[in-house]
């Protein structure tokens, strides 16, 4: 459906996942502004962007914000010609089917108001993933999550239920 080859993501989170300096350095001055922390090209992520997303030139920009918790994605890209005619309702329910048997995975509709809110799965597992086509050649997804309970110690807890058959 999307052009793997290009695909521009832009990511805000919570200043917790920047560690215990980072944590301090916001609790000592709470005014401080967003940080980039990447210029896109050389991020610790990419490899995992690369390889789980099946993206293999993406541009990544995140930014540390004045939060303690939470992340917001966006992700802009082509939409190939030959899936130039589904409409964003026809995405979403592809999508959709996909995840079925993914009980965290929320695939939603962008709210009449364009306001998201990176904290709406703050102490969650879940995963909001709004679909937004912007026209006939480019479609944005926009993936909001705890960035606290998607660390290591969420992904033991998750693995755990997994092998455990609780979700």
């Amino acid at each position: 459906m999307v052009d793997r080859y290009n695909a521009v993501i832009t990511s805000i989170t919570g200043h917790s996942g920047g560690g215990n300096a980072m944590i301090e350095s916001y609790e000592k001055d709470p005014t401080q502004t967003p940080i980039q922390y990447s210029t896109g090209i050389a991020h610790k992520h990419l490899p995992e962007i690369k390889k789980f997303g099946g993206i293999y030139y993406p541009i990544f920009q995140p930014e540390v914000v004045n939060n303690y918790q939470g992340l917001k994605t966006n992700t802009f890209m082509r939409i190939n010609p030959h899936a130039a005619y589904l409409s964003e309702e026809e995405v979403i329910e592809i999508l959709k089917k996909y995840y079925k048997d993914s009980p965290l995975i929320k695939i939603k509709s962008i709210p009449e108001d364009d306001k998201i809110d990176m904290s709406e799965n703050n102490c969650s597992d879940e995963v909001s993933i709004y679909i937004k086509k912007n026209d006939t050649t480019r479609l944005q997804v926009i993936a909001v999550l705890d960035n606290l309970g998607k660390g290591s110690a969420g992904a033991v807890i998750q693995n755990a239920e997994l092998m455990l058959e609780l979700n």
